[in-house]
């Protein structure tokens, strides 16, 4: 059985998308919300399809983990990892896209100018949309050039 720690995930994700927010929160806090974010993706359906076994070991900080169909443990590592950074930037993209923020009308004076809401809307629902895309995308490449039905005899 393979295993991923948190912090390699993490650390990906945190490489793909400037996540300010959750640099500025407490450690704490940012812990439990990336924490939340990698259960939800561990129970999607498609990502669950690939795995023979998978399950998230919070004592350890690690995701154990075996392929459906492996190829090789660094490519098998290194692909868990992707799909979970890609996963976390999904949640979190969410997350701001249906934030109390965004989804009020805001009321601001005059004087000061703001990037237009519904542009701002538009922008985030472009980068969740994204995001879901390039992790199921990921998953449905592997899963058909891995397929082992069709490979010829």
């Amino acid at each position: 059985m393979l295993s991923v720690a948190y912090d390699e995930i993490f650390s990906r994700f945190l490489s793909q998308v400037e996540a300010y927010d959750l640099v500025m929160d407490d450690e704490d806090v940012a812990k439990e919300k990336l924490n939340e974010w990698l259960r939800s993706i561990k129970s999607n359906p498609r990502v669950r399809k690939s795995f023979a076994t998978l399950s998230l070991d919070n004592l350890e900080n690690n995701i154990n983990f075996d392929l459906k169909i492996p190829e090789d443990d660094d490519s098998d590592i290194d692909f868990v990892t992707e799909i979970f950074a890609l996963g976390i930037s999904w949640k979190w993209a969410t997350a701001k896209y249906l934030s109390a923020k965004n989804t009020e009308q805001y009321f601001g004076s005059g004087d000061r100018k703001f990037f237009a809401q519904s542009n701002h809307m538009d922008k985030l629902h472009d980068m969740y949309k994204e995001t879901r895309s390039a992790m199921f995308g990921m998953l449905r490449d592997r899963n058909t050039y891995k397929n082992t039905y069709l490979e010829e005899s």
